[in-house]
């Protein structure tokens, strides 16, 4: 048996797979986040996940949101390893499951990410470049939060009249029940749990950008920017041509808006790039690169046909 784990920001996803790569069983989890966790408790806690199904397990392979560095990966792994349950252990950070969740042949593959934060990862031939991705400290400016803080601030700087009137002021002042900008942004700095709420603008800008609001429109060209930056320095890094790259994007807010997004991409770089954007789990591409690392010959047009009948078993 093999398994592969896909752990994000909001779940677990974990799939179960025979010798011959056949998926066996597709679990689910909540939210398990190992840098707000010890090594011991994240091992823990997959180990009480798979206690009861994973039997003779021959090799795992672990995506990780937050295992940033190698030294973090090797603390994870050999805490998975004392539980013995995972058979050989491989850790890495989650983006490597969406740089495998692709059936495109090129010799670089770039995969970028969209979600509450950013991340990237270019690998050509022998050569891989990735990003700290530890949020606006490493220099990332994309993602739900970035958003949810750009919205904030367009709102009151619509209200205040530092910026043309945005729909984003009566939206975002609604969304955390306040009656003004003021009373909201003194609530947001004297109660910090509140922020959590900001993620929750992503679809409120998409909306407002769909209708035309400039405020809401000028937030989301600045994430498609982002994307094409990361893109450009990642391509000048590998020293590769992106036309000749296979690109994969993933991430709740790139998928969610990928209509608005995905032009100001095409149209800020030169020549026809080749970007997809799956629908399927990148925990699927964890499995396929997990097959294919023990020579098992795999497709994620396969797996992916298997995963069309299957619906994941939620776990506690």
């Amino acid at each position: 048996m093999f398994v592969a784990v896909d752990i994000g920001n909001s779940k677990v996803d974990v799939l179960l797979l025979t010798e011959q790569g056949r998926i066996t069983k597709w679990l689910r989890g909540g939210r398990l986040v190992p840098d707000e966790l010890s090594a011991a408790i994240t091992a823990s806690r997959l180990h009480a996940m798979l206690d009861n199904v994973a039997k003779n397990v021959v090799a795992s392979w672990f995506g990780v949101a937050g295992v940033d560095f190698p030294d973090q990966a090797e603390t994870l792994r050999v805490a998975l390893l004392q539980r013995r349950i995972f058979g050989d252990v491989e850790v890495a950070n989650d983006i490597e499951a969406l740089v495998h969740l692709t059936d495109v042949s090129a010799d670089t593959r770039i995969a970028v990410v969209l979600g509450a934060g950013m991340n990237a990862i270019g690998i050509s031939h022998q050569t891989e470049v990735r990003f700290p991705a530890l949020g606006a400290l490493s220099g990332d400016l994309g993602g739900g939060g970035v958003i949810g803080r750009a919205a904030v601030i367009a709102a009151c700087r619509s209200a205040d009249g530092r910026a043309e009137r945005s729909s984003l002021e009566q939206l975002v002042t609604a969304h955390f029940n306040y009656p003004d900008t003021q009373t909201m942004s003194r609530a947001l700095v004297e109660q910090p749990s509140l922020r959590h709420k900001m993620l929750d603008l992503v679809p409120i800008v998409f909306q407002e950008a769909r209708r035309g609001d400039v405020a809401a429109t000028t937030i989301v060209c600045s994430q498609a920017q982002e994307i094409v930056s990361t893109l450009q320095a990642i391509a000048c890094r590998l020293q590769v041509n992106l036309t000749k790259s296979a690109i994969i994007g993933g991430g709740s807010v790139l998928r969610y808006g990928r209509d608005l997004l995905e032009p100001v991409i095409r149209a800020s770089l030169e020549g026809e790039i080749m970007l997809e954007v799956p629908d399927l789990p990148p925990v699927v591409g964890a499995a396929k690169h997990l097959l294919q690392t023990h020579g098992i010959g795999t497709t994620i047009e396969a797996l992916g046909a298997q995963m069309t009948q299957l619906q994941p078993e939620i776990t506690s």
